[in-house]
């Protein structure tokens, strides 16, 4: 009978631990590794996203302006300096 009790003992241990080890992974490990990866991801994007920005800015200054496709369809946005577009709305009156 004393094996009996030992042997349940051990299995309801061993049941303990591994609920243990799945909350801890569910609430603490995963959620804690999902957010480093996003922001790695983020901070990933936001980087490329700046460099893209400065590249654009700096062909507007030098060139005076940019055309940008629109994507999926047949259209251009044009970007110019905020004094050229001043000087060409006081010649235009």
């Amino acid at each position: 009978m004393s094996e009996k009790k030992s042997r349940i003992t051990v299995i309801l241990v061993a049941v303990v631990i591994v609920l243990a080890a799945i909350f801890v992974y569910a609430f603490v490990i995963k959620p804690s590794y999902s957010g480093y990866v996003t922001k790695i991801q983020t901070d990933a994007t936001s980087q490329e996203d700046l460099k893209i920005l400065n590249a654009i800015l700096a062909q507007v200054n030098s060139a005076g302006y940019i055309q940008l496709p629109i994507p999926g369809t047949n259209q251009t946005v044009t970007l110019i300096p905020p004094q050229l577009c001043s000087q060409l709305a006081n010649t235009s009156k």
